[in-house]
């Protein structure tokens, strides 16, 4: 600080470490917050709801395919 004392801290199990999980809500707004500016709103749902569902997923593929952005452009 700016009067010379120090504060320090420790985390032993990070936020998203599988003993501090992250809840639903906080994994879908990490999600949002990594995917928004590349894909949009639809987009964004749609491979939501497929990640959120792989183990009913016949072809993982489809997934990745949702993924791809073509020619380095986002949207």
């Amino acid at each position: 600080t700016t009067s010379g004392n120090t504060y320090s801290a420790e985390v032993t199990y990070h936020r998203g470490h599988w003993k501090n999980p992250m809840s639903d809500q906080e994994v879908e707004e990490k999600f949002h917050s990594l995917t928004d500016r590349h894909l949009t709103s639809d987009q964004s749902a749609a491979l939501l709801d497929k990640l959120w569902n792989l183990e009913g997923m016949p072809d993982i593929g489809e997934v990745v395919r949702m993924v791809r952005i073509r020619n380095g452009e986002s949207r």
